[in-house]
């Protein structure tokens, strides 16, 4: 039991225990914790997607976090006493979602930012959670074994979709070959969650006094280095070295190398087998996903003879890694512990295993990327995903390109950030070219864009003090020797020690990537920098006696209860609001008229009256019942709708989208041009933008010149200033490395082309319309463009005399009478638009 000084009587006291065994508290608080780490990775990690489909488990999640919340404040008014430094940890991790609270000011995004808020609003309870029941050894076991066994249960289950015993939505994706996604949906994140349990488990082998202990961790070390490499994640295989680098100095050194013998073990028996393992996946793969065979899944029996051929190699291989460890902590074990424990005490030499571990990497980086041959033992898909790794492939250019974007967004937003959300809602405006991505992948610059030096400067003091109280617990470690000489239990450094591999793993991965987007990561990064410090030392006596009274003492744990009320009541309206809209969408699916929709999204918009995706779809509705009935009432509805979010959402594409039809339905074309000029500010490589300026300005042009009947050529400076800008952008792309990526589609596309063919027209160049449409037609008149060009091409072939006789007949064959003869009547009046 630990021991304080008493600062009334400068004798030593007891300090009250925390009734683990009795505590009813306590058991809801670890029974949440284990439930959520064994179903929260099934809803896809909980990734926050920004968008509507992804918030209603976050939601579910957050309720069930509040309410442990208030558990954890009834806790507190017995155990919370401030006379530790845990106990004002448990303060301070409240200024990470205040930094949140702080970016709402200038929220790009409100619905983004408040979600964020509510996301670290949950990682500082999981932070409470991990800091006050991890500071015991049964607390802090039970947590390790419940992340350990969770991460297993994980593994198996992708290798059960990988297998077609099982399917999962993109659990398994035919991506450069076959790539195992499992429950992430994403092969880096589900790499990055695998290193974790990789690195854990092979530190219980390692730790491991019982031999079932060490035969089941041994076992589990290669279903996990295999779905490792079936990820094949060359950010994984890049970052593993500095991780092991930054975990290897806190083991002695006979550790020190177990840990790397178990960790070569299973990587040459999962090698071994990667090759056939991969074909059979593949195979199964082609047969059983919906989207090969364009049908629903299928799978396969768990003894089907394909699948089969695949278990066993897996269960044989795990075998004999678990033979091989036992083996190897049996005998090798306390014989390299005896044979080192003299270099073990000299100062510094926790250093010297890992400087070897540098120049075997070295070597294995020759290995790997040489002309050594040793590639080659590697599955087809390993051996490309490996040979590419260099600065020069398409993904490590983009990831540059992100990077660049995202310090433009920084200097815009440099002191509070942009909000929560922020590179989602603004990663369009300042993107170089035009790809998709609402994940800058990496997370330190998200999170500068998202709360800005300020916000980032307090995260980053904190987890630096964690760190560093981290550390210096491990080192002044006088407690546990005395249990590790009473072999009473497990010394709790070595308990909280998997929570710096989990820490330590998932914060080094996410500087390349956007696992911490997965709320589920989240909750286990700060859970897991709770229990590093859940034990620390005590506060100076001066400021426990400022304190001890109760009426101060109780403050905090009055605040942290009726918070979690509050956010409970939040959490469940949102909740409510998102099932309702639900509801909504159902009744479309099951096309019931709009008033009968309207009930429960305006239930799920009162309860929510906020959030961007409810406000956009009521608009929409609406717009289409104007377009249906011309009843202006409708309109009026949307154009309010459109003044409530147009603040809080001032670049959601949505929005732009129902504010530029409004315009239309209004019918005021300046106002038109006004909006497409605002989308551009915001989606500057959006090509449909530039298509419908040009297409707009067009119409001015000819209504005009229609009405006077003398052209004003001026007025066509506008069009060719549209053009001008989308070639200049074209040309920036081609300044792009050849190996990177463009993006979604920009240029001279068929509508800006036709644009050019319709001034051409009007100027009696029929020939050079016809040379600017013809290139782009096609013979699918199903398309409605394409329909349109082909009236015009026809209209410039009458007029030169050249009538395309097959293309007018394929344009109006498989029409009713009464559409052929407007569709005529339609290439005649272009024929006669110009005297």
């Amino acid at each position: 039991m630990n021991t304080t000084l008493d600062y009334r009587s400068g004798r030593p006291e007891l300090q009250k225990p925390v009734e683990e065994k009795s505590s009813i508290i306590y058991w809801c608080v670890m029974g949440f914790i284990g439930l959520f780490l064994f179903i929260a990775p099934y809803y896809a990690g909980l990734f926050n997607g920004d968008t509507v489909s992804y918030e209603k488990p976050i939601f579910s999640a957050l309720i069930w976090a509040s309410i442990i919340l208030l558990l954890v404040g009834l806790y507190f008014f017995y155990h919370w006493n401030f006379h530790s430094t845990r106990d004002l940890f448990s303060i301070a991790i409240w200024l990470i979602p205040g930094t949140y609270i702080i970016s709402l000011m200038n929220a790009a995004s409100h619905h983004f930012a408040i979600m964020s808020v509510y996301i670290n609003v949950m990682y500082a309870i999981f932070f409470i959670m991990g800091l006050y029941f991890a500071q015991r050894h049964l607390g802090a076991s039970l947590l390790q074994r419940m992340f350990i066994l969770s991460g297993y249960v994980v593994t198996w289950f992708g290798l059960l979709t990988f297998f077609g015993n099982h399917y999962y939505r993109d659990a398994v994706m035919l991506e450069q070959g076959i790539r195992l996604t499992s429950v992430f949906q994403y092969a880096n994140a589900y790499a990055a969650f695998l290193m974790a349990v990789l690195f854990c488990g092979a530190f219980m082998v390692v730790r491991s006094t019982k031999a079932s202990s060490i035969l089941f961790h041994g076992f589990m070390l290669v279903p996990v280095m295999l779905s490792f490499l079936l990820t094949l994640s060359r950010g994984g295989i890049v970052v593993t070295p500095f991780i092991i680098l930054l975990i290897l100095p806190f083991l002695t050194v006979h550790r020190q190398i177990l840990f790397i013998l178990h960790l070569t073990v299973a990587g040459i028996l999962s090698v071994a087998i990667s090759s056939k393992i991969t074909s059979i996946g593949l195979e199964i793969a082609n047969k059983v996903l919906p989207t090969v065979q364009g049908k629903t899944a299928e799978t396969y029996s768990i003894i089907n003879s394909l699948s089969i051929a695949g278990w066993w190699r897996v269960i044989l291989m795990s075998v004999v890694a678990a033979a091989v460890s036992f083996a190897i902590q049996k005998f090798a074990a306390p014989w390299l512990e005896s044979k080192l424990k003299r270099i073990s005490s000299l100062k510094y030499s926790q250093i010297g295993v890992p400087i070897a571990a540098v120049a075997l990497g070295g070597l294995g980086i020759f290995l790997l990327f040489g002309n050594s041959g040793f590639v080659k033992v590697l599955p087809e898909t390993m051996q490309v995903r490996i040979q590419s790794i260099n600065f020069n492939t398409h993904s490590v250019l983009e990831r540059e390109t992100f990077y660049r974007d995202a310090v433009k967004i920084i200097k815009d937003y440099p002191v509070f950030g942009a909000g929560g959300g922020g590179w989602s809602a603004l990663y369009q405006k300042y993107q170089n070219n035009p790809y998709s991505s609402k994940q800058a992948h990496n997370f330190i610059l998200q999170y500068l864009v998202e709360v800005g030096i300020v916000g980032f400067l307090v995260f980053l003091g904190f987890l630096a003090w964690v760190i560093f109280t981290y550390v210096k617990n491990y080192l002044n470690n006088e407690e546990d020797e005395a249990f590790t000489k009473a072999k009473k239990h497990t010394p709790l450094k070595d308990l909280h020690f998997v929570f710096y591999i989990i820490a330590v793993t998932l914060l080094v991965h996410s500087v390349i990537d956007f696992e911490m987007s997965y709320v589920y990561m989240g909750c286990l990064l700060f859970i897991s920098l709770g229990a590093m410090v859940s034990k620390t030392k005590s506060l100076p006596n001066t400021f426990k006696e400022k304190v001890s009274n109760p009426s101060v003492r109780w403050i905090y744990p009055s605040v942290v209860s009726l918070l979690s009320v509050v956010f409970m009541f939040m959490f469940i309206s949102n909740l409510s609001a998102n099932n309702t809209f639900s509801s909504a969408m159902g009744l479309v699916s099951q096309q019931r008229p709009l008033q009968e929709i309207m009930v429960p999204l305006d239930k799920a918009i009162e309860r929510q009256p906020t959030n961007p995706y409810f406000i956009n779809t009521k608009i929409d509705f609406v717009q289409q019942a104007y377009t249906q009935t011309q009843q202006a009432e409708y309109l009026a509805q949307a154009e309010k709708l459109i003044e409530k979010l147009e603040p809080l959402e001032p670049h959601d594409r949505l929005l732009f989208e129902r504010t530029y039809r409004q315009a239309q339905l209004v019918g005021d074309q300046e106002k038109v041009i006004n909006v497409i000029n605002k989308g551009l500010v915001d989606f500057p490589w959006e090509i449909s933008l530039y298509e419908r300026k040009a297409e707009t300005l067009f119409t001015f042009y000819l209504t005009e010149t229609q009405n006077t009947g003398n052209p004003d050529n001026d007025k066509l400076k506008p069009i060719f200033e549209v053009m001008d800008v989308v070639q200049a952008k074209t040309k920036e792309l081609e300044k792009l490395p050849k190996e990177q990526l463009r993006g979604r589609v920009f240029g001279i596309t068929p509508s800006l082309s036709l644009t050019k063919a319709k001034i051409e027209f009007t100027h009696k160049n029929y020939q050079g319309a016809i040379d600017l449409i013809k290139p782009s037609l096609s013979t699918d008149y199903t398309n409605g463009l394409n329909r349109v060009m082909a009236k015009w091409y026809l209209a410039a072939t009458i007029k030169l005399g050249q009538k395309d006789t097959a293309i007018y007949d394929t344009l109006l064959a498989n029409t009713t009478e009464d559409t052929r003869k407007q569709e005529e009547q339609e290439i005649q009046n272009l024929v006669n638009l110009v005297k």
